[in-house]
């Protein structure tokens, strides 16, 4: 572990660019990070070490998450993928560098 990622533990993470913000890990949007938040979701990524700017994806001029998971979601992680991308949608997220607050 690297000195940004033990301190950003203690910290809130603005994200601007989300290349160095774990998407899972780091407390960047509400007041738990999102492995916390959204346990079940978590337990099916395929990669749970992602930042935020390796789950975004340009789709037809709309950015949008793109969260590989290793099966196809039940209806109650239906609902909270829903959420997770409604809740923790792409405002904010640009092209600067990521801080802490």
């Amino acid at each position: 572990m690297n000195g940004w990622d033990a301190f950003v533990n203690y910290t809130h993470v603005v994200v601007d660019e989300g290349k160095r913000v774990k998407f899972w890990d780091h407390v960047w949007c509400g007041e738990v990070n999102l492995r916390v938040a959204f346990p079940s979701i978590y337990q099916l990524a395929c990669a749970r070490d992602a930042t935020v700017l390796d789950h975004l994806l340009l789709h037809d001029g709309a950015t949008i998450w793109d969260i590989r998971l290793r099966r196809q979601v039940r209806d109650r992680e239906e609902a909270l993928m829903a959420l997770l991308s409604r809740e923790y949608g792409m405002q904010g997220i640009g092209e600067g560098e990521d801080e802490m607050r």
